[in-house]
């Protein structure tokens, strides 16, 4: 399943995160999908619910901060206009990711960037992949296989990883590892 581009990413990317990814100390891990354009959402957020359990889409309004509503997959493109218009103040998407290897519970924020282009924040904790009795390495490849997925559907440019770990590399643009 894996080709040689993509198995060099995996080994290039674990080389450079395997000192603090399969450790669990509470703090979030974070993948970022870069350039996403707005038109591939919908027809990758409607792929997406397919496969994964529990989808579902809450907007924040910007005047409502603690009014967050749950809105529908067919209501996305209104909702997206409404961030870039900043009438709401975050989008997010939460779902369940179920594998033989291992079981994600993802939090997804959508940010608006320039050029009708999105960034999109995954956000997961290391403790649903690794664990004492994995093969590190084995599970790092499923997931960075699932994300390299994702950012496919997405038809996202780059796909960076980070922790929120005081372990982890710093939050700057030059400690991100792009997969």
């Amino acid at each position: 399943m894996t080709n040689e581009k993509t198995g060099s990413r995996i080994d290039r990317s674990w080389k450079a995160c395997r000192g603090w990814i399969t450790t669990f100390d509470g703090s979030p891990t974070v993948i970022l999908l870069v350039s996403v354009p707005d038109t591939a959402m919908l027809p990758a957020l409607r792929s997406l619910s397919e496969r994964a359990e529990n989808l579902r889409i809450t907007k924040i309004p910007a005047n409502q901060p603690d009014e967050a509503q749950f809105t529908s997959l067919e209501a996305f493109p209104e909702n997206l206009a409404e961030l870039r218009a900043e009438t709401i103040a975050d989008l997010h998407v939460n779902y369940a990711h179920r594998s033989p290897a291992f079981d994600l519970d993802i939090h997804l924020t959508v940010f608006a960037a320039e050029k009708q282009q999105l960034v999109l924040e995954f956000v997961w904790w290391s403790d649903q992949v690794f664990s004492e009795e994995t093969d590190h390495y084995a599970q790092y490849k499923a997931l960075m296989e699932y994300f390299i997925d994702l950012q496919e559907l997405f038809s996202a440019s780059h796909l960076m990883l980070n922790s929120e770990s005081a372990g982890g590399p710093g939050m700057d643009i030059e400690d991100w590892i792009e997969i």
